[in-house]
């Protein structure tokens, strides 16, 4: 689970126990005229070919976004997927943490 202060806005988390998600990161992009908060999940397969899939959640202050990210990694590769949450309006001052969860593994 990662958490991100306004000022702090592109650190990865590691998340440990986890072998196939080697990090999550929230960022920002323009989108539009908005900028908007977007998750960023960097993943591998430790032991052979897999289709995982994930629950994406991003609050931000008291608003809650689900998402879920379903993808092929083979052994060896690095996957990286991106989720823009294009409701998710940068404030200043913006609390945001993401927590994200294997709920499926093929």
């Amino acid at each position: 689970m990662g958490l991100l202060a306004c000022s702090n806005d592109n650190t990865a988390n590691t998340n440990n126990g986890d072998p196939f998600l080697l990090s999550d990161e929230v960022f920002k992009m323009k989108l539009g005229n908005d900028e908007v908060y977007g998750v960023r999940l960097k993943m591998t397969a430790p032991v052979k070919k897999s289709v995982v899939t994930y629950s994406i959640r991003l609050a931000q202050n008291d608003k809650v976004w689900l998402d879920t990210i379903y993808t092929e990694v083979t052994v060896g590769d690095t996957v990286e997927n991106e989720l823009i949450f294009s409701e998710a309006i940068v404030t200043p001052n913006d609390l945001v943490e993401i927590k994200a969860e294997k709920i499926g593994e093929e």
